[in-house]
């Protein structure tokens, strides 16, 4: 009876060493700051299991070389140039229940030239001189 036993407990702990630990969901950083002008960060995610990224819906100028992965990746965070505003907006990484908000910053860009009125300047889009 013995021998069974320790069979046994043999038997569960290659069990157990066998068995791998459940991979936790992180992302990092969970901050990026741009400065005004287009650029790209990365960010490193690490998961067991399938995960999605969606970015916010007022955050067009933003975008993700990946939405979708299986496993452990290294993504791309890109920016547009940015007007004379700072903004803000967030990508949420989700997997197995699990949601991490990553929330992207960018500075203001640089100020485009004032026009004053009664001064004429060339409309890109037509090349015409227009009065603002």
């Amino acid at each position: 009876m013995k021998r069974i036993l320790y069979v046994l407990l043999a038997a569960l702990a290659m069990l157990a060493a066998g068995c791998n630990p459940e991979v936790e969901f992180v992302v990092t950083p969970t901050t990026l700051e741009f400065d005004g002008n287009e650029g790209t960060q990365t960010v490193s995610v690490t998961a067991g299991a399938t995960w999605v990224a969606k970015i916010g819906e007022d955050a067009g100028w933003l975008t993700s070389s990946k939405t979708i992965g299986k496993t452990s990746a290294e993504v791309e965070i890109s920016v547009t140039a940015n007007g004379p505003q700072p903004r803000s907006g967030e990508i949420q990484f989700a997997s197995d229940g699990q949601v991490v908000t990553v929330t992207v910053n960018q500075a203001a860009g640089e100020a485009q030239g004032t026009v004053e009125k009664g001064e004429f300047y060339p409309d890109p889009a037509s090349g015409i001189d227009v009065d603002p």
